[in-house]
């Protein structure tokens, strides 16, 4: 638990619901008191901590309900101990492209996103992660004021590119989004070669328009091309793009493959990108911890990292790229602190900063700092679903309901029929008042109207099955988790608490003594067959 206050505590969990199934009640309670005390995330449904309120539902405990030191327990429920838009604030939306090769829609992002990091480094503006813009596509018209209210910026950059053959016309227009008011507007028509300049020369204007004063560092990093090869950009844009959008889409481990061979092949042609280094180190570390924990991969990106260290040592994406390595590869929380706070003197803007230093502090208990990096985090990207969901995880690891509530409300305000973000918000009335009606409601509805959805929310049917004693429900919830383990926490815990130990708590549940025996001792075969397993490997 000193390691890892996230999830140190989770054997402590698992610890007192094997002793309360197998008649331990003092180790059993002497645990549950330790939790009740501790934030942490749990290894069941949602990653929710136990709470007084999940006690009460909770059929592991009944062995436990007549136990007065229980029911003090179950009866303590106590919970642990609108903002201004500021006037330098901008949104640079996704540009036009207006060339007939749709091929080139990769290149007119890559111009874009090229503006955006400019301006993100300029420490006296507040400038929305891509991540969030990048949901306003091109084509509808927009409404800027709406757009402007949703990000909370006054400010909202537009454009559009056209490239035919060695000539690039790019057109950018700066909106005040509480008025409407157009600021300036300016068409660029140049050699294809002059692009990196027109992008440097947009970020300063709009630096100036909002009378935010650039340090020599950043104006000189501003004018820093990323790369002299064009054809390398496409490469690195389309590898960004592909990045961006991974992990909301079927194709995940496809997808990031196929960024770090386009970011391979864009550092071939040029040894000298930079930021395509940065990306593939990223991207190779992304593969490691979150798909594949093959050795090669941090390998790859740690190769990545030592030839942007080459070219500029000093450089926050430097910093940064060897604190995500340092966070993923190797669980040196510390280093990457150091790293992360290096960074942040030239990257002001970067929200994955905050958010990372907001994931290492949790799992250090620094609970307050926490809440703060990642509240930051969401500021500067407030429509990225992953960060919102994060930050509503350590609201419910505090047990601080009415913030994970409607933390999980921002989520919902632009992905209502998200169903996870709807079971985990109905989950919230569980985890905190011990009422299931809302989730049960919740998913009675994705069963009728979005079946093909249930494998995503099966956990919290389970749950919500165990909580109202519906061995019937807990058996259809736990067949359509089909082959996935039955306890998907934010780290899985199924290993411990294996599909058998689920099928006899669910016959515990219909008072099935004989068929809870057989499957508990099922239980204990797979464990020590991975325990043997375990042995084996070390």
């Amino acid at each position: 638990m000193e390691r890892d206050a996230v999830s140190g505590a989770r054997p402590l969990e698992i610890l007192a619901r094997v002793a309360a199934q197998t008649g331990e009640a003092d180790r059993a309670i002497t645990a549950l008191q330790k939790l009740l005390s501790t934030p942490y995330s749990g290894p069941l449904g949602p990653g929710a901590p136990l709470t007084p309120a999940l006690l009460r539902l909770d059929p592991m405990f009944d062995p436990l309900r007549s136990d007065p030191r229980f029911e003090k327990i179950v009866k303590e429920a106590k919970e642990p101990v609108a903002t201004t838009v500021p006037a330098k604030s901008i949104a640079v939306l996704p540009f036009e492209n207006l060339s007939r090769d749709p091929d080139n829609a990769f290149f007119t992002d890559g111009v874009q996103d090229e503006i955006l990091t400019d301006l993100a480094r300029i420490a006296a503006l507040k400038v929305i992660s891509r991540t969030s813009v990048m949901q306003y596509k091109t084509g509808a018209k927009r409404n800027l004021r709406q757009i402007g209210n949703e990000l909370g910026v006054a400010h909202v950059l537009e454009g559009s590119v056209q490239r035919v053959s060695n000539r690039v016309r790019v057109n950018a227009q700066l909106i005040d989004a509480r008025t409407d008011a157009h600021l300036w507007a300016q068409t660029y028509d140049r050699d294809l070669a002059d692009v990196f300049a027109i992008q440097s020369e947009i970020a300063k204007i709009i630096a100036d328009q909002l009378q935010a004063k650039l340090s020599p560092s950043e104006k000189s990093a501003i004018e820093q091309p990323p790369t002299t090869d064009i054809t390398a950009f496409n490469l690195y844009s389309h590898a960004k793009n592909l990045f961006l959008t991974a992990f909301a889409g079927t194709n995940g481990r496809a997808d990031l493959l196929q960024a770090a061979d386009l970011l391979k092949q864009a550092v071939t042609r040029d040894p000298l990108f930079f930021q395509a280094y940065c990306q593939l180190a990223f991207t190779e570390i992304n593969i490691y911890g979150v798909l594949d924990h093959t050795p090669e991969y941090l390998a790859q990106a740690e190769a990545a990292l030592q030839s942007a260290a080459r070219l500029h040592p000093d450089a926050g994406e430097t910093h940064l790229a060897r604190a995500r390595n340092f966070y993923w590869g190797y669980l040196d929380y510390d280093g990457a602190l150091r790293e992360l706070e290096i960074a942040r003197q030239s990257l002001p803007g970067e929200d994955w900063i905050f958010s990372l230093k907001g994931y290492i502090e949790r799992r250090q208990g620094s609970w307050k700092e926490c809440i703060h990096d990642l509240e930051r985090a969401t500021e500067l990207d407030p429509r990225n679903v992953l960060t919102l969901q994060q930050l509503a995880i350590t609201y419910q690891q505090l047990r601080r309901y009415a913030q994970e509530k409607s933390t999980f409300e921002r989520i919902l305000a632009f992905e209502p029929n998200d169903p996870v973000t709807k079971s985990q918000h109905a989950f919230v009335e569980l985890d905190s008042k011990a009422d299931t009606r809302p989730l049960r409601e919740v998913i009675d509805s994705i069963r009728d109207k979005n079946p093909a959805a249930l494998p995503s929310i099966t956990d919290n049917w389970l749950l919500c099955a165990f909580a109202e004693r519906d061995p019937a429900a807990a058996r259809k919830a736990l067949i359509a988790l089909g082959e996935n383990p039955p306890s998907l926490g934010p780290i899985s815990n199924g290993e411990v608490l294996n599909r058998p130990f689920m099928e006899g708590v669910i016959a515990r549940v219909a008072k099935d003594d004989t068929k809870a025996r057989s499957a508990f001792t099922a239980a204990r075969e797979l464990n020590q067959i991975m325990l043997r397993h375990c042995a084996c490997l070390v």
